[in-house]
């Protein structure tokens, strides 16, 4: 019985076509990585986006940081949800006031120069 049990602990090469001892190995943290490593550049690119979907172009950048909010939630990331809810909000600003903070910006910059 013990036998069973140990082997059933290390895994059946059979079935995964690799023998597991139990331990973590570097494959396993490297694959870990490479699915968690994009969604901080999504995130990113998304919160951009966002921000600039207050000034210029709200549908463009808006949807932009949108898309990124949902790659970002497919790769397991918890940044993908708020980014989605914040593009949507910024886009609405945009839209509404998107003109005003625009001549806002271009007064603005006029004085500092």
């Amino acid at each position: 019985m013990d036998e069973y049990i140990s082997s059933d602990r290390r895994g059946d090469s059979r079935e995964t076509g690799r023998e597991d001892n139990g331990e973590i190995g570097m494959e396993d943290n490297i694959e870990e990585t490479i699915s968690t490593g994009g969604s901080g550049l999504y995130l990113a690119i998304g919160w951009i986006a966002a921000i600039m979907s207050l000034a210029a172009y709200p549908f463009v950048f808006g949807v932009v940081g949108i898309i990124m909010g949902v790659l970002a939630s497919k790769n397991q990331s918890k940044g993908g949800l708020p980014l989605i809810f914040g593009s949507i909000i910024l886009m609405g600003i945009g839209l509404m006031f998107g003109h005003i903070i625009m001549d806002y910006i271009r007064e603005y910059t006029t004085k500092a120069l």
